[in-house]
């Protein structure tokens, strides 16, 4: 589950401070389970840890190990929150588009609740109660089995209401031109069987006839028409 967008944005700086300066980009969601972290090798991400994409490593000069921090305000700058994180992994284009980070669902959490103003004990930042923060979910990234699963996925979530982004309409496209080329190989092994069944027979009849009078005088021996 994802925050508002307002609320999953940092600048990111590598530490300690380098000439490439901040950049401000999205932060992702994660938790344990997540095919992307599997995709950068890992079965967990830490509080304190966070995956770049190709993209944003790049533009801090970062690797993996390094040492970045994250940071946000409110109140017109006169309020931060700093988040310093350890370079878990880097995953590429393919996985994680653009530039952009993975963080836990408790960073971002912590993020939202600064940023509406609510009090973030565990780093020591005050404000309203956090008590009476009720933590809320803009959206939420979902995972098909696999790529025949994200139809039907896509399909069932929109029946319950919700606004779905996939890739299903390409999806469709491809699995309904497998279907229409799957058909079309079978005419074709279809008439090619036949074709091959009747020149087969027709050579074999041929040889029937070429020794026709070898097999009537087997017949006459007493061979049955089957042997």
């Amino acid at each position: 589950g994802a925050t508002r967008s307002i609320a999953s944005r940092l600048e990111f700086e590598l530490s300690p401070k380098s000439p490439s300066g901040y950049f401000a980009d999205d932060v992702a969601p994660t938790s344990a389970g997540d095919p992307l972290l599997k995709a950068a090798g890992l079965d967990t991400l830490g509080d304190d840890e966070v995956v770049l994409s190709q993209g944003l490593a790049d533009k801090l000069g970062a690797k993996v190990d390094s040492r970045v921090t994250g940071r946000n305000t409110r109140n017109d700058g006169a309020e931060q929150i700093t988040f310093p994180f350890k370079v878990a992994a880097i995953l590429p284009g393919s996985y994680l588009a653009g530039s952009r980070a993975i963080a836990t669902e408790a960073v971002l959490q912590k993020l939202e609740a600064f940023l509406d103003g609510y009090a973030v004990p565990s780093m020591g930042i005050g404000g309203r109660p956090a008590e009476t923060r009720v933590p809320t979910i803009e959206s939420m990234r979902v995972y098909a089995r696999s790529i025949d699963g994200v139809v039907v996925l896509n399909r069932a979530l929109e029946k319950l209401g919700f606004m779905v982004s996939s890739n299903a309409p390409q999806i469709s496209l491809v699995q309904n031109l497998d279907r229409v080329m799957t058909g079309l190989f079978l005419i074709v092994a279809a008439v090619a069987t036949v074709g091959f069944i009747a020149s087969f027979w027709a050579s074999l009849a041929s040889v029937f006839e070429q020794y026709r009078r070898h097999l009537s005088l087997l017949k006459l021996l007493g061979l049955g028409g089957a042997g």
